[in-house]
């Protein structure tokens, strides 16, 4: 069997990596990756994954996948005319069947273009996930529940704890006509007002999302360290509080067993943090709530909601659906 996998994004791409590290089943199995934007510093790795083709500089591209002659194509979900969508595209043009894995809870509408560029099955995380789907008018036949494969058997190793507080940002001042009633630059200036004496000599860090334009946080540098650089996993292990808004990092945070605040404030609208909606946190609205949180010494460790999501043998499940597929 052959098959063509395809990431734009890290979190897809993060989806899919435990599916192209499966030793192959028989010498007939060959995989190739389609890999554009933000998941090419997940792939380019060494050791990674050697088979793949760059999208964004490849002008052949469209050539060399049919050179390969695919039995069918797994993608992750992204935003805007991603790789991902076009090749969903291209498998509907050239009868070869299409799987996407959905690896967060939100934004169902611009993962698919509002079902525009619609596989033939849809892996998402939990039952919450198919549900919300469901609603938004998603055909329940092809959503099925597997799980996300990054996340078996995720736990990040312990770490000292030498930063106080890390700030995981999302690019709200960069997309268009969002009203969410606060953007990452007000939540910004909130938790330094809150943490910057209690931490000093000390300061917050702040992660900016890959689609950031980080020179909006030059005026925090006095009080703030943008890190840009550093693996998001070490940042989490080494940070005692992890703060953001709505993050799919603060649930990867939770299941690691890190203390994690979700703050919105004047939130408007309908709450999109997955802590909130799977009500294993309440989300932070005012600094006041915000200062009594974080001096809230226990934090309740959930062990066998972690185990629902991280021994759920996501990767078994995706991969028995991609077989069905070829069957």
């Amino acid at each position: 069997m052959k098959i063509l996998f395809c990431a734009q994004d890290i979190a897809g791409g993060q989806a899919l990596l435990p599916l192209i590290s499966l030793p192959s089943i028989g010498p007939a199995d060959e995989k190739m990756l389609v890999m554009a934007g933000k998941s090419k510093t997940l792939f380019e790795k060494p050791g990674v994954f050697k088979n793949f083709i760059d999208a964004d500089t490849d002008k052949e591209l469209f050539i060399k996948v049919e050179q390969f002659s695919q039995d069918v194509i797994v993608t992750g979900t992204s935003f805007t005319m991603s790789i991902d969508k076009q090749m969903i595209e291209w498998g509907r043009k050239n009868d070869v069947p299409t799987l996407s894995i959905v690896d967060h809870w939100a934004n169902y509408s611009q993962r698919f273009e509002h079902q525009k560029y619609l596989p033939n099955i849809i892996c998402v995380t939990d039952e919450l996930m198919k549900e919300e789907m469901k609603k938004e008018g998603y055909n329940k036949e092809i959503i099925k529940v597997t799980g996300n494969p990054h996340l078996d058997n995720f736990c990040l190793p312990p770490a000292l704890e030498k930063n106080p507080v890390l700030f995981i940002s999302q690019a709200f001042t960069e997309l268009e006509g969002l009203d969410t009633g606060y953007n990452e630059l007000i939540v910004t200036k909130d938790l330094i007002d809150v943490f910057e004496d209690k931490i000093a000599p000390q300061k917050m860090i702040i992660r900016p999302h890959p689609r950031e334009n980080i020179a909006k946080y030059a005026p925090f540098l006095n009080s703030a360290i943008v890190d840009t650089t550093s693996d998001v996993n070490d940042l989490i292990s080494e940070s005692k509080i992890i703060v953001g808004m709505s993050s799919n990092v603060l649930f990867k945070s939770f299941l690691s067993r890190k203390k994690v605040i979700s703050y919105q404030p004047g939130m408007i609208g309908e709450d999109q943090c997955i802590l909130a909606k799977l009500n294993i946190k309440k989300t932070i609205t005012t600094k006041k709530e915000l200062i009594k949180e974080i001096n809230r010494e226990k934090e309740f460790i959930d062990q066998k909601l972690i185990d629902k999501y991280t021994k759920n043998n996501s990767t078994e499940k995706v991969m028995s659906e991609v077989l069905k597929l070829t069957s």
